[in-house]
């Protein structure tokens, strides 16, 4: 690993995060600030084993805590779900009231935090979606952008995962959308290509991740810090493309 991605392997493997760490992975500033800060403190009143507020650490955990309990996105990995740009979600969200869906969707304004409700609201109210059943996260994406063009004239700008981009003249050029993010690499990365890492999170919260091909270049850095027993499944694939890779 470089050392940047050291640098993230390290704020990973902390319940406090260092601000620009926090900013990089779900675009937040911290101190919280205005009713953002007002609501989070309100939650750890009735938590016990509170962190003690300072501008100088962010409590990654505790943060990520509150996502959940008020069923929050950040910008970008709401977008990742959408197989989308940040950008196109931002032009999405002004829009929503020409299908009959509510338009505050980001509860505190600016500061790019999602209500997870919006992709199952889009399915529901857009008509080409409706009754549709999805077989994988590519065809849904693919459906819902056409839905999106079809409905506002909305030309996404779609989100493909970096490393299905990188492994196309192995697989035929196939392009994978992105469901969500590379903690290591910050990357965007696709359902089949991530491993889940195992590095003090609680279990409660959404895993960290990694691109299966990065934790491939880095096996022995990352070998006893995946999630689960084993390794990851179709490893050798990676593997021989390292190498192969390595030798040209």
């Amino acid at each position: 690993m470089n050392e940047q991605q050291e640098w993230r392997f390290t704020n990973l493997s902390r319940p406090e995060v260092e601000p620009p760490f926090l900013l990089e992975l779900h675009e937040l500033p911290w101190p919280f600030e205005g009713d953002l800060q007002t609501d989070f403190v309100q939650m750890l009143g009735g938590m016990r084993n509170t962190p003690t507020l300072t501008n100088d650490v962010a409590p990654r955990f505790h943060i990520e805590r509150f996502l959940d309990v008020q069923e929050l996105d950040s910008i970008k990995f709401a977008a990742a779900k959408l197989g989308m740009r940040t950008d196109s979600l931002r032009e999405l969200l002004p829009l929503l009231s020409g299908i009959g869906l509510r338009t505050n969707y980001e509860p505190y304004p600016g500061l790019g935090l999602i209500q997870r409700s919006l992709s199952e609201d889009l399915t529901r109210k857009l008509p080409r979606l409706r009754f549709k059943t999805f077989g994988t996260h590519d065809v849904f994406c693919q459906l819902m952008h056409d839905a999106l063009r079809n409905a506002f004239g909305l030309e996404v700008e779609p989100l493909y995962c970096a490393t299905q981009d990188e492994l196309a003249d192995a697989e035929n050029g196939f392009r994978a959308f992105a469901s969500t993010w590379d903690n290591l690499t910050m990357q965007p990365l696709s359902v089949k290509h991530q491993v889940w890492l195992d590095l003090g999170k609680p279990l409660s919260l959404t895993p960290d991740r990694c691109s299966k091909l990065f934790y491939a270049r880095n096996r022995e850095r990352l070998r006893g810090h995946l999630a689960g027993r084993g390794e990851p499944q179709n490893l050798d694939v990676y593997m021989r493309f390292c190498g192969a890779n390595q030798d040209a």
